[in-house]
């Protein structure tokens, strides 16, 4: 941290000697060099600096101004309250001791700390005892206040350590960093304390690039599996990272120091993670969330920036893969308990709601939407603007999935490749879908179905259950409680109710509440064509006005 100039209000309120309209200005000698005077004469109100050639000049929002522009009231007041922030966040650095922690411990358990004083731990370093994490051991001091004889404030300023070149090198502000720090190594608060060789625990760290974790990033370390400069969960070899990875080469850097870019719209901005456990100090401390962002020069020899991502309470173990899409891996948003979701590269702006965990994610996955409760869900790359409900688990989606919708509670569902635009209402769950199905709707409660390759345009209102479509079957419409259907393949042009490749099976009017009525174990074995004949209807209760109504003109026999 550098050494912050002080901010003197002189609060005048003279007028310049023999001038009846300007506020006088300071003597040279009254200020240092970056210090600001200001004078509070009514409707005259001027901020002056002093400058590198010893002059007094006006001063307003950080530029110099001609002698005669007047500072408004507002702007004075405006300035007033940033000096007055800046005051109030700032470590007075003339009323600070430099301490070892063993020796400030003691004083704070004694009640030996000078209330209003500044203690800087000059020997802080960040440790942790949580199995599968460490500490990369770059050192930098924390600053702490005295409350009173025995408190210290929990909320720290970060300082650059004497000799660093680690921070430095890499133009790392500290000085804007806010932290939470507790100078006791408490098991029961904090998972990854260690009462050993622990001092003090940081369990809340904002960088100045708007990143925050419960924990220090800059140093907390996690396992996961990198091969050849790649992460690779299933033949890497276990490799400590940090929270925002750089893999460059064999070398783990973090992202937060080393690729941040002011003059590009890349870096780690605006990330945020709340603590794991819900703070429930009296029931489970907290732990490390070891949630990870990668990105690899393997990849992308540009480090393309992690941006917006959030997470909520009790997310942890989470992976995300940067790659060549500038921000590939950002805006993110996740709800409360959402854990051990893998994502491919370049996988951004997906939302979940609370207690999604679990989720596998391919490449270039991004713009879905899930509920509360969805779990071990399989994407294959390029799944995107996806929208689920509630509780929607264990469904499994081929490459190129877009677009498609899903209420509440449909679990066990699979699509082929390339399935899109299609509707699940609520409780749709054991369906399986081909390659290439698009377009279909199913009403809730349609379960165990099974649709062939190139299905098209189908509709199954709620109730609809173990349905089999064959090839080829387009645009069919499957109403209420029809179930137990079959159709075989190059039923294209089977008629059933009007026109070619519409099919329609549904509860004939008027027999809706007929129990006897509803149409159920349907097989339509052999459809009609240009060649074939034959056409099937196998059905117990099906009547005399059915047939009529429902019969193809050329079919040739209808076994009932």
């Amino acid at each position: 941290m550098s050494v912050r100039k002080h901010l003197i209000h002189v609060k005048s309120n003279q007028l310049m000697t023999g001038s009846t309209t300007e506020p006088k200005l300071p003597n040279a000698s009254d200020i240092s060099y970056g210090e600001i005077a200001i004078n509070y004469l009514k409707d005259k109100e001027r901020i002056f600096i002093k400058n590198s050639d010893d002059e007094i000049v006006p001063f307003y929002s950080g530029k110099v101004i001609d002698d005669n522009e007047a500072v408004t009231a507002q702007a004075l007041s405006d300035l007033d309250s940033r000096i007055n922030d800046i005051e109030e966040t700032s470590v007075n650095l003339e009323n600070m001791e430099n301490v070892t922690y063993s020796v400030l411990k003691p004083k704070r358990d004694n009640g030996k700390l000078v209330p209003g004083k500044y203690y800087r731990i000059t020997d802080y370093v960040t440790t942790t005892s949580q199995s599968n994490t460490r500490s990369a051991g770059n050192q930098f001091d924390v600053i702490v206040l005295a409350l009173d004889e025995s408190t210290l404030s929990e909320n720290a300023h970060a300082m650059l350590h004497d000799g660093d070149t680690y921070f430095s090198t890499n133009n790392a502000n500290l000085g804007s960093w806010g932290l939470k720090y507790c100078l006791d190594n408490d098991t029961n608060k904090f998972g990854w304390a260690d009462a050993t060789n622990g001092k003090g625990v940081i369990y809340y760290m904002k960088d100045e690039w708007g990143n925050e974790c419960p924990y220090d990033f800059k140093n907390i370390q996690f396992i996961r599996k990198i091969s050849g400069g790649l992460y690779n969960p299933t033949d890497g070899t276990d490799t400590y990272v940090y929270t925002f990875t750089w893999l460059d080469g064999g070398t783990v850097e973090d992202a937060s120091v080393t690729q941040q870019y002011t003059e590009y719209s890349c870096g780690v901005y605006n990330n945020v993670m709340l603590a794991a456990n819900s703070g429930k100090f009296d029931v489970i401390p907290f732990k490390l969330n070891e949630n990870v962002f990668i990105s690899s020069s393997s990849i992308s020899t540009d480090f393309n920036g992690v941006y917006g991502n959030s997470f909520g309470v009790n997310c942890t173990k989470n992976t995300l893969i940067t790659g060549t899409e500038l921000n590939g891996a950002s805006y993110n948003l996740f709800g409360n308990n959402c854990s051990s979701n893998s994502f491919g590269v370049d996988c951004s702006a997906n939302t979940f709601g609370s207690n999604c965990s679990n989720n596998t994610f391919g490449d270039k996955c991004s713009n879905n939407t899930f509920g509360a409760g969805c779990s071990s869900n399989s994407f294959g790359d390029s799944c995107s603007n996806n929208s689920f409900g509630s509780n929607c688990s264990n469904n499994s989606f081929g490459a190129g999935c877009n677009s498609n919708t899903f209420g509440s509670d449909c679990t066990n569902n699979s699509l082929g490749i390339n399935s899109q635009s299609n509707t699940f209402l609520g409780g749709c769950s054991n369906n399986t879908y081909a390659v290439f199905c698009k377009h279909n709707f199913l009403g809730n409660d349609c379960t165990y179905n099974n649709f062939g390759t190139n299905s098209y345009y189908n509709v199954l209102m709620q109730g609809s259950s173990h349905n089999e479509f064959g090839e080829h079957c387009w645009e069919n419409v499957l109403c209420a409680y029809v179930n137990y259907i079959t159709f075989v393949k190059y039923t294209e042009n089977t008629t059933v109710e009007s026109g070619n490749s519409h099919i329609s099976l549904s509860v004939p009017s008027g027999t809706e509440t007929n129990q006897d009525n509803i149409l159920k174990n349907i097989t339509i074995a052999c459809g009609v064509n240009e060649t074939e004949t034959l056409k099937v209807i196998e059905h117990q209760t099906l009547n005399d006005a059915f047939k009529t109504t429902y019969q193809p003109a050329n079919s040739q026999t209808i076994s009932v």
